[in-house]
C-alpha cells in the first residue's frame, strides 16, 4: 500500500548522493554494516521543475512537472525514465496517487478547459466525468486522494472562490458518488474515511455513519483508513475510530491539541501534536496506546506516513518562520535519520511504500525544486 497526504535546469536523471549514514547491527553481530539513505533526482519534463506524490511497490512513482508549454504535465517515472502522461485534452495535468497495478488517478483540463478526474491505465487516460448538479460549473476542480487495487477513486471537488461547498466522491468504476463535505482515503474493502457536515463518516455499501467527536470538541475529521476499518483523524485531539467508538490518543507533554496523519495494518498511527509551545510541535508514533515523541532535526517536527514495517517519515523545520529550512527524516526502532537534500533549503517526504522507498522533493542550491527518491541501501 502506497503511503500518504501535495518547479528547475534537471540534472542527469539517475544521479545519485549518498546521505543520511546511519549504523545497524549486522545479523551477525560481529560487524556493524553500514546502512544509507541514497537520493535521486527524478529530473522534469522540458528540463522544468517537478513534485513527487506517490510511489507504489513496483517502485513506479507519479507526480506532476512543468511541461514546455509552462504549466503542470502529469508523469509516471519508472526504470529511471519520466513519461508524460498527457491530459483530457486540455493544456495542463497532474498526476496524484498510484496502485500496485500501476493505475493512476489525478486530474485534468478538459478541451472546455473545466478540470475533471482521470484514471490512467495501460497507456490511455479515462475521464471520470462528474455527477452533474452541485458538481457541474466552470473552475471546479476534482482531486483524487486515494486509489484501492480495485481501481476505485476518491477525492474531492473544490469549487473556485466564492462558488460554493466543498463535495467528496467515489469514482466505483462506472460512476461518481457523492459522499458529502470531502472523501479522504479508501481501503480494499471499499470503505470510505471523510467528513461530512461537522463530523468524521465512514461509508460502506451506501451508507453513511457519522463517527461523532470527542467530549467538549465541536467536530471531528478523518484522514486514513486501514483494511481493518480502522479510522484514524483529529476531533480538536488525534483520535482512533474502531468498532463503532472514538478513542482519544492524547496530547505529547503539556500539548493540548493533535491530529493523525496516518495508520498502518498493524494499527500504529503517526501524526503531529503541539508540546504545550504551540509554535513547536512534535511528531508522534502512537502504538499500545503509548504516544512517542519523535523528536525533531531542529525547532519543530511533523509526521507524513508510516509503512507496514513501522518506518514513519516526516520532515522538521530549523525555526519557526514561513521560509525555514525544511529537513526530511525517516524515524524507525527509536532511530531518527536526516534523508538529506539536493543542497537547497526545503525538502518534504510526501509518500512512502511498503519497501522504504520514499518520494518528495527538495530544492537545489539554484531555488529550484526537483522531484526526488530516497532509498535506502545497505552495505
Amino acid at each position: 500500500m502506497t503511503r500518504g497526504f501535495v518547479l528547475f535546469v534537471a540534472l542527469i536523471v539517475g544521479v545519485a548522493a549518498a546521505v543520511g549514514v546511519s549504523e545497524a547491527a549486522s545479523p551477525s553481530g560481529s560487524a556493524k554494516a553500514r546502512e544509507h539513505w541514497v537520493i535521486t533526482d527524478l529530473g522534469a519534463l522540458a528540463g522544468k521543475e517537478s513534485y513527487a506524490l506517490a510511489i507504489n511497490g513496483r517502485g513506479q512513482i507519479v507526480g506532476y512537472s512543468l511541461g514546455a508549454n509552462g504549466l503542470n504535465h502529469a508523469f509516471l517515472w519508472e526504470n529511471g525514465k519520466m513519461v508524460d502522461l498527457g491530459s483530457l485534452g486540455g493544456a495542463s495535468s497532474i498526476a496524484t496517487v498510484i496502485n500496485e497495478r500501476g493505475q493512476v488517478a489525478g486530474l485534468s483540463r478538459t478541451r472546455s478547459g473545466r478540470e475533471h478526474a482521470f484514471l490512467w491505465q495501460e497507456g490511455r487516460m479515462i475521464d471520470l466525468g462528474t455527477p452533474g448538479g452541485v458538481w457541474s460549473g466552470y473552475g471546479r476542480s476534482f482531486w483524487p486522494v486515494a486509489i484501492n487495487e480495485r481501481g476505485q477513486v476518491v477525492g474531492r471537488n473544490d469549487p473556485p472562490t466564492g462558488a460554493g461547498v466543498r463535495r467528496g466522491f467515489l469514482w466505483d468504476g462506472k460512476s461518481m458518488i457523492d459522499l458529502g463535505d470531502e472523501a479522504v482515503a479508501i481501503n480494499e474493502r471499499g470503505q470510505v474515511a471523510g467528513k461530512n457536515g461537522d463530523d468524521a463518516f465512514l461509508w460502506q455499501r451506501g451508507t453513511m455513519t457519522d463517527l461523532g467527536k470527542l467530549r467538549g470538541t465541536s467536530g471531528s475529521y478523518a484522514t486514513a483508513i486501514n483494511d481493518r476499518g480502522q479510522i484514524v483523524g483529529s476531533s480538536s485531539r488525534a483520535f482512533l475510530w474502531q468498532n463503532g467508538r472514538m478513542r482519544d490518543l492524547g496530547t505529547l507533554r503539556g500539548g493540548t491539541t493533535s491530529y493523525a496523519t496516518d495508520i498502518n495494518e498493524h494499527g500504529q498511527i503517526v501524526g503531529t501534536s503541539d508540546t504545550g509551545h504551540t509554535e513547536k510541535p512534535h511528531a508522534f508514533l502512537w502504538q499500545n496506546g503509548k504516544m512517542t515523541d519523535l523528536g525533531t532535526l531542529g525547532r519543530d517536527s511533523f509526521a507524513v506516513a508510516i509503512d507496514e514495517q513501522g518506518q514513519v517519515i516526516g520532515f522538521s523545520r530549523r525555526a519557526f518562520s514561513p521560509d525555514a529550512a525544511e529537513r526530511p527524516f525517516v524515524w524507525q526502532n527509536g532511530r531518527r535519520t536526516d534523508l538529506g537534500t539536493l543542497g537547497g533549503r526545503t525538502s518534504a517526504p510526501l509518500a512512502t511504500n511498503d519497501r522504504g522507498q520514499i518520494v518528495g522533493y527538495c530544492s537545489t542550491k539554484s531555488g529550484k525544486t526537483h522531484a526526488v527518491l530516497w532509498t535506502l541501501k545497505r552495505g
